[in-house]
């Protein structure tokens, strides 16, 4: 397949951000969730991000995997967008070609040498591996280029990252400048803080706000898709998270039982953004944890009938990206019966029907 030059993403690009898409004009009855959105703007989702007001972190596609990561561990961020270059005509206009993140780059990683899956750490070609370009992480990935006006509407975010795969959306100003990133997090967050703000006023908001998850469909998914043995390798949880598209956000470390020892997400691999510690890939997840993200020791569980705020609560509290869900115990411990993510409360804003 041929790669896309930066004019066609140019292209494409203003197409998306050119015009500003505005507040919806009215309310959207039947989803109160929905009507806190309406007259919001995306500038207002990320309006408590901390690089307001900065130049946003960025990468060139001349960059290398090596330098990826490094900038990634330094500004402790697991996922940047990366910058077409620009004729100097355009200086100050920004083209995205796409974000990548750890799990792309392990994903890459696997692609390229999957005979060294069982492989002695000093036999691992890191090296060469981190010398990379991005190009062509970017070509083997093919990340999806979402990108929004700041100032649109934040109905027009929240439905790009409901889709399966979007977990960031690109900000452009008028002036076609990357000014921002606006992720699930962003969502979840903002929602609970209008809902905590609204709901003692908003019968149909505080109705939904405390419904219980079983009720609302959520954390459904099949459990054999979001847990590992507790002596699984950091490699294999990073490969599921990988082929999960951005379903789940973490993998759990489960017992004979499949009670919950550890949670590991993208989160927990800042270390591995240290080029020195991506050879690590191939230790025990459960020691690489107890090494760099003890607090991840304790996985969040809640039963089934947790309601859509706690869970949202959870999650903007604790900055993690999925809760596990328990509707049984096994020898006093909770057993995992399904996860709910950022992704699916995502999809949730956006296709609920109040009865």
């Amino acid at each position: 397949m041929q790669s896309q030059t930066a004019g066609d993403l140019d292209t494409r690009q203003q197409q998306t951000v050119k015009q500003v898409i505005p507040v919806a004009s009215s309310a959207r009855a039947a989803n109160p969730l929905l009507n806190v959105l309406a007259p919001c703007r995306v500038r207002d989702l990320i309006a408590t991000a901390s690089f307001l007001g900065k130049d946003v972190i960025s990468l060139k596609s001349s960059d290398t995997i090596g330098h990826a990561l490094s900038l990634m561990h330094r500004a402790r961020i697991l996922s940047l967008p990366v910058l077409a270059e620009v004729p100097s005509k355009q200086a100050g206009t920004s083209v995205c070609q796409g974000f990548v993140d750890v799990l792309g780059i392990v994903g890459f990683f696997l692609a390229s040498f999957p005979s060294k899956e069982h492989a002695r750490n000093e036999d691992i070609p890191i090296s060469g591996f981190l010398e990379t370009k991005l190009s062509m992480l970017l070509e083997h990935i093919k990340p999806p280029v979402n990108a929004l006006h700041i100032d649109s509407s934040a109905l027009s975010a929240v439905e790009l990252l409901s889709k399966k795969g979007v977990n960031r959306v690109a900000l452009f100003d008028e002036s076609q400048a990357l000014v921002g990133v606006c992720s699930q997090s962003d969502v979840v967050r903002f929602l609970c803080i209008m809902i905590e703000k609204e709901m003692n006023s908003n019968e149909a908001l505080r109705s939904i706000a405390n419904t219980s998850v079983e009720k609302l469909s959520l954390g459904a998914s099949e459990v054999k898709d979001c847990c590992v043995p507790s002596n699984a390798s950091l490699m294999v949880c990073m490969e599921k998270l990988a082929k999960s598209k951005g379903s789940i956000g973490s993998v759990a470390l489960t017992d004979d039982n499949c009670c919950p020892i550890a949670n590991f997400s993208a989160s927990d691999c800042y270390a591995l953004c240290k080029t020195e510690n991506f050879k690590r890939l191939y230790e025990p997840a459960l020691s690489f944890l107890q090494s760099f993200s003890p607090k991840s020791l304790s996985p969040i569980v809640y039963g089934t009938d947790a309601t859509l705020l706690q869970i949202m609560q959870a999650c903007a509290k604790n900055h993690i990206h999925n809760v596990w869900l328990s509707r049984e115990k096994a020898q006093g411990k909770s057993k995992i019966s399904g996860v709910i993510s950022l992704a699916d409360i995502c999809n949730l804003v956006c296709t609920l029907k109040q009865e």
